[in-house]
């Protein structure tokens, strides 16, 4: 057991952080693969901060903070949801690394290299990302370096931690996709900034009229109505290439009543990064950077 991780019993340490490890049939990882295929942005931000090589990633859906894995020594292997098997199947990885948008194909990369779910969990954000991280630090020999990144992003979150709970400001996140705003209580996005950061969160039960629906669409007069002090706004739109928000339509007459508006604490979120990725060593540092300006 000093050169291979058996699949299920990593899974036993890593507290619903592997949701699909037990289906890989028994499949061993050899410690430290050196052809690794990430469809997991923020776990291949992770690896590359722990400095271990990236073989492959969708380079189709790339955020901008992750621009250096454009060169053409990283395989493309296409997009988050439109994977190129054939590619993958040439490279003859010894692990892919998979999340939420790959799992109804989890078989089909199985039958390629032993394949891991990294899939975050909204409901224990905090718990689910250094789950993950404890994953790569036994794959890749890097306790030391993990313990030191989460570390300093423990550091980094309880100084936000502080200032929300010194606060009443009550924030509501919304994603946009073409002029309409989702909200949702189940999301990561609330994962980080409610549950592990601690802002706290605008009930959605006041607009709801019946629907429980885990995505919530709402009208600027609904989040009007709900009035958060802080509105953090992801665009959907912007992060795939469809076009970019215009902040008129978020901020029209109705939206200028809310305590957000007033008191300049409409937010946006870098899109790309938060769409595309996150739960990374990397990508939770700047999520981390942005989301403390709702107390600035």
């Amino acid at each position: 057991m000093y050169n291979i991780i058996k699949i299920g019993v990593v899974s036993s340490l890593l507290i619903g952080g592997l949701a699909t490890a037990n289906e890989t049939e028994k499949k061993t990882i050899s410690i430290n693969p050196k052809k690794v295929v990430s469809f997991d942005l923020g776990i291949a931000d992770s690896l590359d901060k722990l400095g271990v090589s990236v073989k492959a990633l969708p380079k189709q859906s790339l955020p901008n903070y992750l621009d250096k894995f454009k060169a053409d020594q990283y395989a493309d292997v296409g997009g988050l949801k439109t994977p190129n098997i054939e590619k993958i199947k040439e490279i003859k990885p010894d692990l892919i690394i998979i999340s939420g948008r790959q799992q109804a194909q989890y078989k089909e990369f199985a039958a390629i290299a032993p394949t891991v779910s990294l899939t975050t969990n909204p409901k224990d954000y905090e718990s689910s990302v250094k789950n993950n991280m404890l994953f790569l630090a036994k794959t890749f020999n890097k306790q030391p370096q993990v313990d030191a990144a989460l570390q300093a992003l423990d550091k980094q979150a309880t100084a936000i931690q502080l200032q929300a709970k010194q606060s009443a400001n009550k924030a509501l996140i919304v994603v946009h996709y073409n002029g309409k705003l989702v909200a949702s209580e189940q999301s990561n996005y609330a994962g980080l900034i409610h549950g592990w950061l601690g802002i706290k969160a605008i009930g959605l039960e006041s607009v709801r009229k019946g629907n429980n629906a885990e995505r919530l669409m709402l009208s600027n007069k609904d989040v009007a109505y709900l009035n958060p002090d802080v509105l953090f706004v992801i665009d959907r739109n912007e992060a795939i290439g469809e076009g970019k928000l215009d902040k008129n339509t978020v901020e029209d007459s109705s939206m200028q009543e809310t305590n957000a508006y007033k008191n300049k604490h409409i937010i946006y979120l870098t899109p790309d990064l938060w769409y595309l990725s996150g739960g990374g060593l990397e990508s939770l540092t700047l999520q981390m950077q942005e989301v403390a300006k709702a107390f600035q």
